[in-house]
């Protein structure tokens, strides 16, 4: 599912923070495995994966859009 990264606090293991899908869904993401060139910031475009299991809302996962 694709989302835009509302806040976001880089760190020296990715960060953490705040996404919004395109549904107008809020999740709060840490621990989360981050794919991308650059620190995330605030505005960018990501794919969010998520936990197995389908009552999960845990992202495991983000993959910044090119």
């Amino acid at each position: 599912m694709w989302a835009i990264v509302g806040r976001w606090v880089a760190d020296q293991d990715g960060g953490f923070g705040v996404v919004t899908t395109e549904a107008c869904e809020e999740f709060v993401v840490r621990d989360a495995v981050i794919e991308s060139d650059a620190p995330l910031r605030a505005g960018d475009r990501v794919w969010l994966e998520f936990a197995s299991g389908a009552e999960s809302t845990s992202v495991t996962k983000l993959v910044k859009a090119r």
